[in-house]
């Protein structure tokens, strides 16, 4: 319908009440309008349809009249309602608040709780941990790296051999102050230092290495193997050190008859073994420790020795007192004192 209706004077244009009346209508229909002055009435009592037309120099929002993103929190900052804020603390952390009382800023977002509500809530948390932040693309077979100190930030990775970040590390270097045995040749030797074109495993797969200084002592040095799992090397180690691999933990002291049967645990079956007396008390020139092949003492017309070994056991039988020459001569063919020796079984392979 028409805004504004006023009836046409057709005669007596000095008539007061014809004026009057056109003058109360025009009156009242810009009472009806949006005044450019801000005079009061001056806003809408309806909604304001736009017809596909758009709003033309409209300024940039601020204060209560429209939302405003003011990005992230901020303490000591001036919020007024329909301020939208990111909030980097606090129960409401990762949510985008709007506020809804105008105030400063306090100490902490949680203090100031009363004065936000959630305007868009944070996304559930995904299938990980934490909040790590990378880069949005990245290189295959490459390694991530931290790219400042907060544990949650990462950059472009760099590839294995660069950077710092490479199959040698000079933290590697002190297996150089190592004592080690080349389990091919078995030789003990000093280590060198990594070579920078040899991964790690292809160096230490070649080593195994014992923390001494010197020659290496079985019963005192800690030893590291290519595979812990791995009895062969071990075998060979013991092999290298004492020279069998299975040696008579407690010899047996000799008597006349005696049997003797020992564990070794080695899982095969021997084929060189032996057994031999080791002096205990010096007697016929011998010293404490001298010791002689038990066969070499053997005299086939007066004592009999069985020597026989299984894949668990090594096991030594003598009929009777063995004979022996005076060590380093031949004056004397004469049985031993079998409270002065003890019998030691070894097997080699």
């Amino acid at each position: 319908m028409a805004k504004l209706t006023i009836n046409d004077i057709t005669a007596g244009y000095a008539s007061n009440t014809a004026l009057n009346t056109a003058f109360t209508a025009i009156e009242t229909a810009l009472e009806n309008t949006v005044s450019r002055d801000g005079t009061s009435p001056n806003q809408m009592g309806a909604n304001l349809d736009m017809n596909g037309y758009a709003i033309l120099n409209q300024r940039a929002t601020s204060g209560n009249e429209n939302f405003l993103w003011l990005g992230t929190w901020v303490t000591g900052a001036a919020y007024v309602v329909n301020n939208l804020v990111y909030a980097p603390e606090g129960t409401n952390l990762g949510n985008t608040l709007i506020c809804v009382t105008a105030h400063t800023a306090g100490a902490t977002l949680d203090g100031d709780a009363a004065k936000w509500a959630v305007f868009a809530q944070r996304g559930a948390t995904g299938g990980g941990s934490g909040d790590v932040d990378g880069p949005i693309s990245s290189t295959l077979n490459y390694l991530p790296q931290w790219s400042d100190t907060t544990g949650t930030a990462l950059k472009a990775g760099v590839p294995i051999g660069s950077g710092g970040v490479q199959a040698y590390s000079a933290n590697l270097a002190t297996l150089s102050s190592k004592t080690y045995i080349d389990d091919d040749t078995m030789a003990t030797a000093s280590a060198t230092a990594i070579p920078s074109s040899e991964s790690v495993k292809a160096y230490a797969d070649n080593l195994i290495s014992t923390s001494a200084s010197a020659t290496p002592d079985l019963l005192t040095d800690t030893f590291l193997f290519e595979d812990a799992t791995d009895t062969t090397q071990k075998k060979a180690l013991l092999y290298t050190l004492n020279g069998a691999l299975y040696t008579s933990g407690t010899p047996t002291t000799y008597a006349s008859p005696v049997a003797v049967t020992e564990t070794h645990s080695l899982g095969f079956q021997p084929t060189d073994f032996t057994a031999s007396l080791r002096c205990t008390t010096a007697e016929r020139g011998y010293s404490i420790g001298d010791e002689i092949t038990a066969i070499d003492a053997d005299s086939p017309t007066f004592t009999a020795m069985t020597l026989w070994a299984s894949p668990t056991q090594v096991g030594v039988s003598f009929g009777g007192t063995p004979r022996i020459y005076d060590k380093g001569t031949t004056a004397s063919f004469a049985p031993i004192t079998p409270a002065n020796w003890s019998i030691i079984l070894r097997i080699f392979r």
